[in-house]
């Protein structure tokens, strides 16, 4: 057989390659091109179906993919096999780690199921009995089998079910729910294989055939593209460049998002960096994605491919000194409640917890202030092109300074947001050291700034800014790691038509003077873009390097001024984030080990958070950094081994 596939979500592009598939009675064997890793499937079948979801699609470039399922003890392994996660952390795809090639897809944790390509010929002894998740089908297909727009028994039939039975022996759809079986499989070598089973690399002739293959190129050598004109070509797989594809997509467009790292997402990425944990590599919470976004490109849709919100209660806790001779070792805890945060205050400073209602409420109206403004186009009446576009824009600008006017009172409050140090606005609110320094910690998480720095107030609005589910100022973890939140986007910018290419590196963004007209690859690979270019890098990147360094070949609208002003950026940063594996909860005195789900402020005054910046902006490390602690597995045990009490640790320090 003959796969063409790309990736998504982890993969690396593969193209093209020969896999070997052979049936016998009560096995299945799958080998993959090289000969170096094979998968043996002894028994009957759970379930034979037609798969069109697009990871299926993804592993194997086909429009849909005949699969059998085995439960994991039906099935063993031999070779250098890798095992990756294109959703995130759910369903993982298993590869050849020497050719790459397609070998079997993990879906234990939804299905309790290994599954193995098959085919539709008709001696195949494991034929389809349905199709799944048919409302992803590339093309519609007639025959009699039954069609389920997600899985079996868990959505609708999207034909009349044929008469014959269907395949389902002992598998019943789990959803969330984890099935008895370890996440991590150690691939072993096979005994007990059929006697005409054969092992062993491809012979000569296949090889060379391999080799003459236009579409072969073994997964650790660099992409070949094709050269191919695109109507808009996004630099860079980070979530926000796939938001921006899917939507392209979705409006018809051609597009194709080049992704130079193994793994798309950027920095909302799961990464397993250590085998059977997997980690939120960069960020690490959820909840400043646009609901709109969200319902627009339907990303919360589990069975296909969806991300799913988990909500920790509390969302903060700080701990403080058991030797502290007033706090004595009670934490603070800031619930989704608020009766239940202010009775938590309380025990620290009655008038604080009086006035922090008026805190938040304050902080809301300054929200219902920006929101509409974050959420759209930038608005200048001068650049419109027609009357209509002026009418517009003139109209937009008259309902902002509405909604201004109806704030008035808090147009004051407003101004100093944005220009005051968060530890004046904090002091003057509050008495209490522990509040306020829990609350001052969103003002310069990740920066280099201190409280009292002006225009760090405004970040103070992180706390009631968070949207998740509807919910105002909360923050969740997402199941399976912040990737799933990428790959989710891909998926449906996949359905929509978009092409996706990882360890693809964009060398240069050309153009012909007064637009940007394509790209130029790492191996010198001309990518023409009819319409525009966009770019998911950043400021410095795209601007200063990835356009020409020489004055007479840059584009006419990037003039000295806007370049200095892109050189000049800041970019310092004196943050890190250490990922660690425990093989228990961290015990801290006064804090119930369930109450560490939510992010655990170590820092009990403004002054430590201040020493620290003003360390790391000298040039030293802090003597005491500023650091938050997550613990997501307490919500999400599909991080870690199953079953293994263990613990993602994620220490964000500064």
């Amino acid at each position: 057989m003959i796969f063409r596939s790309s990736s998504v979500g982890g993969l690396n592009r593969r193209l093209v390659s020969l896999v070997s598939l052979r049936s016998y009675t009560n096995y299945l064997v799958r080998t993959c091109g090289c000969g170096k890793s094979t998968a043996v499937a002894k028994g009957p079948s759970s379930m034979n179906y037609v798969c069109h979801c697009s990871l299926c699609r993804a592993a194997t470039s086909a429009k849909s993919s005949p699969t059998a399922g085995f439960r994991p003890e039906q099935v063993t392994f031999e070779g250098p096999m890798k095992e990756v996660y294109p959703d995130g952390g759910t369903n993982s795809r298993i590869y050849c780690g020497e050719c790459s090639e397609y070998i079997a897809g993990g879906a234990v944790n939804t299905l309790g199921m290994f599954t193995l390509p098959t085919s539709e010929d008709a001696d195949c002894e494991y034929l389809p009995t349905m199709h799944i998740f048919y409302e992803n089908r590339v093309e519609d297909v007639e025959d009699p089998l039954p069609k389920w727009s997600a899985l079996p028994c868990a959505s609708n039939g999207l034909m009349e079910p044929s008469t014959e039975p269907l395949l389902w022996r002992d598998v019943r759809p789990l959803g969330p729910s984890r099935p008895p079986y370890p996440q991590t499989y150690t691939f072993s070598q096979m005994s007990d294989l059929p006697p005409n089973y054969e092992t062993g690399a491809l012979t000569e002739e296949k090889q060379e055939a391999r080799i003459k293959s236009k579409y072969a190129a073994p997964r650790n050598e660099t992409p070949t593209f094709v050269e191919k004109e695109y109507d808009i070509i996004i630099v860079g797989g980070g979530h926000n460049g796939l938001i921006t594809a899917a939507y392209l997509a979705k409006e018809g467009y051609d597009v194709l998002v080049l992704e130079r790292r193994h793994v798309i997402g950027g920095a909302a990425v799961t990464e397993e960096l250590f085998p059977g944990y997997k980690y939120s590599r960069c960020s690490y919470l959820a909840g400043l994605l646009n609901p709109e976004i969200i319902k627009d490109l339907d990303l919360t849709r589990e069975w296909t491919g969806g991300f799913k919100y988990l909500l920790r209660d509390p969302g903060s806790v700080t701990p403080t000194p058991q030797s502290h001779p007033i706090y004595r070792g009670r934490p603070l805890l800031m619930w989704g409640d608020q009766k239940k945060t202010i009775e938590s205050i309380a025990e620290f400073s009655k008038r604080d917890a009086h006035v922090f209602p008026l805190y938040e409420q304050l902080l809301k109206e300054m929200r219902e202030v920006l929101e509409p403004l974050m959420q759209g186009c930038p608005m200048r009446p001068s650049d419109a092109k027609s009357i209509p576009e002026f009418v517009n824009h003139s109209l937009r600008i008259m309902k902002t300074l509405k909604r201004l006017t109806k704030h008035s009172d808090a147009i004051p409050d407003l101004y100093e947001l944005f220009t005051a140090p968060a530890s004046q606005i904090l002091d003057r609110w509050f008495e209490t050291d522990v509040l306020k320094a829990t609350l001052a910690t969103d003002a310069v998480i990740g920066s280099m700034a201190s409280p009292a720095d002006c225009g760090s107030a405004y970040v103070l609005l992180h706390h009631v800014l968070g949207n998740v589910n509807g919910r105002q100022g909360v923050w969740a973890y997402v199941e399976g790691g912040m990737g799933r939140i990428s790959s989710a986007t891909a998926e449906r910018a996949m359905q929509a038509g978009a092409v996706i290419m990882t360890d693809a590196q964009v060398q240069r963004i050309t153009h012909d003077g007064t637009r940007a007209t394509g790209v130029e690859m790492s191996d010198g690979t001309q990518l023409r873009a009819k319409m525009c270019v966009v770019s998911n890098a950043t400021p410095w990147h795209t601007f200063l390097e990835l356009l020409p360094l020489n004055a007479s070949d840059r584009p006419k609208s990037l003039g000295d001024r806007f370049t200095s002003q892109i050189r000049f950026t800041d970019y310092s940063c004196g943050a890190m984030k250490i990922n660690c594996a425990v093989d228990r909860l961290p015990q801290i005195p006064g804090v119930a080990p369930e109450n560490l789900q939510g992010t655990v402020h170590f820092e009990t005054s403004l002054g430590q958070i201040e020493v620290a910046a003003h360390e790391a902006r000298s040039g030293i490390p802090a003597t005491r950094p500023v650091v938050e602690m997550t613990l997501p597995s307490i919500l999400d045990s599909s991080l870690v081994p199953y079953n293994s009490g263990h613990h993602i640790c994620q220490l964000f320090v500064q």
